[in-house]
């Protein structure tokens, strides 16, 4: 073998894959954002449904796991939208947030190329999701609302009972999830 060959193959051992970087920067972004959370006594504030789901592009990079970055590539998909929304009704804004928003979905597309996409995706986050809000509900402080789990989305709370509004939101939640699950498959390939 010609020592440039070599050099070659050692350097592709020791240089980390973009995988690998795009999984640590993700990992990151997440950091960044609970860092301001938790230096403002917002610790609850870390579980919201799309930073666990940066985290989880992350760690599905850093793993090869396709159906960890599929799944918080999915809530992504659809809870930015829903954070935009958010913040359109009065949410306070982070530059932080912002980066575990867009930097995680971004990195989730970019990753689903590389691992494709998982045929369970769907079902994964919206399992994921009920975990959250129920946390939200039955553990954090109710005063933090995080994942809408106390009242749902304004203004379903008025028109409806909590626990109904809540119920109703995650229905929703988790038929947009399949919808987006669709369109998500159908453009990066299940495997």
């Amino acid at each position: 073998m010609s020592s440039s060959a070599v050099h070659t193959a050692d350097h592709a051992v020791t240089r980390p894959s973009q995988r690998v970087i795009l999984g640590s920067l993700a990992v990151f972004f997440f950091a960044c954002h609970a860092a301001v959370h938790v230096a403002l006594n917002q610790t609850e504030h870390i579980l919201w449904a799309c930073h666990i789901a940066c985290l989880a592009v992350g760690f599905g990079l850093l793993a090869s796991a396709q159906r960890l970055a599929a799944l918080g590539t999915l809530i992504l998909a659809v809870g930015v939208p829903l954070w935009l929304i958010n913040l359109s009704l009065g949410a306070q804004f982070y530059l932080t947030s912002a980066l575990s928003h867009f930097g995680g979905i971004t990195i989730g597309f970019i990753g689903a190329r590389k691992l494709g996409w998982s045929t369970t995706a769907w079902r994964d986050a919206a399992t994921l999701g009920f975990f959250l809000v129920a946390i939200s509900r039955y553990v954090l402080p109710a005063d933090s609302n995080v994942n809408r789990a106390i009242t749902g989305w304004p203004p379903l709370p008025h028109l409806m009972p909590s626990i109904v509004s809540v119920a109703c939101m995650f229905l929703i939640w988790t038929c947009l999830l399949w919808l987006m699950d669709k369109g998500l498959t159908a453009r990066f390939g299940a495997r």
